[in-house]
């Protein structure tokens, strides 16, 4: 049962990323799936005209627990939780700036500082702060030694070693490295004409007569990526499993929203043929038992997941499209006699997992700076090679 178990939690997980990519296609697409023709029409219209803040404060909250019951033995039950918060702020200028000043370079000229001075431009555009914190059950053994608080300003990027200070009572303080100074030094004499010559002499040494353009096709099952690959579905297979309504109108930091719902039915959705035959080719490249069709494979898929759903709750600014507040919950039974049937055995029992994620923004587009602590200091690259 438990290697029957392995392969049926990978399919499970791709299950979930299939379905998933399925609502990407859905908004690529334009399909409605249940909305109303005005309420289609705003959703895509906001996605269409949205666009990233230039500063904002965010908060991310995730929580999962969850429960395996075999037979008449007692359940083993697990729970963890992690929470995120932060805010960033883009300098634009200071992007285009660096894209501008690289853009005057001759690429197989240029040499590799050029493209650092590119990424120490564009990273130092972008200042950001950061707290992490987590709890997990005591039986799983991770010290809750958080929360851990980063920063990143002006290209350096600072930690905050006061959790560390239960394993060394001398690991205090705020430090920060510039990571492109530790890797400029042994770029100094290096131009990416060399560089292109090293790649062109390995690529002449490299034989494409195996590959062609079937090798790495979705229909071919001797691809090692085809699990990996995004299903394409039509509306009609979305619309079995998928269904999008609007809520009622709600607001996040005093800002005016849409709500739109999204609900993922996981059992349904094993039962659309292109994330069956997925999922099942995903199985069998991890050495599912050769004697498990397809079509035992999808029934007990289909079986063991029914009543297993995800909800997408989406709240966006009717007047920017950016989305303030997004929840995911997913509420995932899986019963194990369905699958141990597959091997030909007779178990009871469940396997359950509930996972809540939700992000929320606040100050969208009113913060000015990311402040350093007053004791942060930049600890010198020279530092790290000639000793503290």
């Amino acid at each position: 049962m438990k290697k029957i178990t392995r392969f049926i939690m990978l399919t499970l997980t791709l299950s979930l990323v299939l379905s998933l990519a399925g609502i990407s296609y859905a908004q690529d697409d334009e399909y409605c799936l249940g909305l109303g023709e005005d309420d289609c029409e705003l959703y895509y219209e906001l996605i269409e005209n949205a666009s990233l803040p230039s500063s904002t404060a965010f908060e991310l909250a995730i929580g999962f627990d969850g429960s395996i019951e075999e037979n008449d033995n007692d359940p083993e039950e697990f729970s963890a939780s992690f929470d995120i918060s932060g805010a960033y702020v883009v300098d634009e200028d200071a992007i285009e700036d660096a894209f501008e000043e690289f853009s005057d370079v001759d690429l197989l000229d240029a040499s590799p500082r050029a493209f650092l001075n590119l990424f120490r431009g564009t990273v130092a555009g972008f200042d950001a702060e950061l707290e992490i914190d987590y709890m997990f059950d005591e039986q799983m053994g991770v010290p809750p030694i958080g929360p851990f608080n980063l920063w990143l300003v002006d290209g350096v990027g600072y930690v905050d070693f006061a959790p560390f200070s239960m394993f060394d009572p001398s690991l205090t303080g705020v430090y920060g490295l510039d990571m492109f100074d530790l890797i400029e030094f042994p770029l100094e004499n290096i131009e990416m004409g060399d560089i292109f010559d090293a790649i062109s002499d390995m690529g002449n040494s490299f034989d494409m007569s195996d590959f062609d353009e079937d090798t790495f096709s979705a229909d071919n099952p001797d691809n090692p990526f085809a699990s990996a690959m995004p299903v394409v579905l039509s509306e009609e297979e979305i619309a079995t499993f998928v269904t999008v309504e609007r809520a009622d109108d709600d607001t996040v930091d005093g800002v005016d929203v849409v709500v739109f719902v999204t609900e993922i039915d996981l059992g349904a959705a094993m039962e659309v043929d292109a994330i069956i035959a997925q999922a099942y080719q995903s199985a069998v490249q991890a050495d599912l038992p050769e004697d498990i069709s397809e079509e035992d494979f999808a029934a007990a898929l289909a079986e063991g997941l029914a009543g297993s759903t995800i909800t997408v709750t989406e709240k966006i600014d009717s007047e920017t499209g950016i989305t303030m507040q997004t929840t995911v919950d997913a509420n995932i039974t899986l019963d194990i006699a369905a699958f141990s049937a597959l091997s030909g055995e007779q178990e009871e029992g469940s396997a359950v997992f509930n996972m809540t994620m939700d992000f929320s923004r606040s100050d969208v587009n009113a913060i000015d700076a990311i402040e350093l602590p007053e004791n942060a200091e930049e600890i010198p690259v020279e530092a790290l090679f000639g000793g503290f």
